[in-house]
C-alpha cells in the first residue's frame, strides 16, 4: 500500500503511536483523546512540535507549509491526520 492511499485511521494510528512512544503518554487515560489539544494538556511544547511535524513530514512523505504550521489542526493527533490526508490527497 503506497503512502497516498493510506486510510485515515492508519494515519492516526500511526501518529498517536508515535505521541505516545515518544512523549511518553497514553492515549485514554488521563483524558487525553486523539481530539486533545496536546498544547493545553501539556503534552508537547514547541519543541515537541518541531519533533512531531518532522515525524509527520519524514513518515509521509509530505511538506507542511507555513500556514499548515501555525494551522489549529497542530495541536491535536485527529487534527494533524486531517491535515496529512488532506496533503496525501492533493498529491494524488
Amino acid at each position: 500500500m503506497s503512502i497516498a492511499s493510506l486510510p485515515h485511521e492508519k494515519i492516526v494510528a500511526q501518529v498517536k503511536d508515535y505521541i505516545e512512544t515518544r512523549f511518553l503518554i497514553e492515549f485514554g487515560a488521563d483524558d487525553i483523546g486523539v481530539d486533545t489539544d496536546l498544547f493545553d494538556a501539556g503534552v508537547v511544547d514547541s519543541f515537541g512540535m518541531v519533533d512531531v511535524i518532522s515525524f509527520v513530514e519524514s513518515t509521509f512523505e509530505v511538506a507542511l507549509s507555513d500556514d499548515d504550521i501555525t494551522s489549529p489542526l497542530l495541536a491535536s493527533v485527529a487534527g494533524l491526520a486531517e491535515l496529512v490526508s488532506s496533503k496525501l490527497d492533493s498529491a494524488a
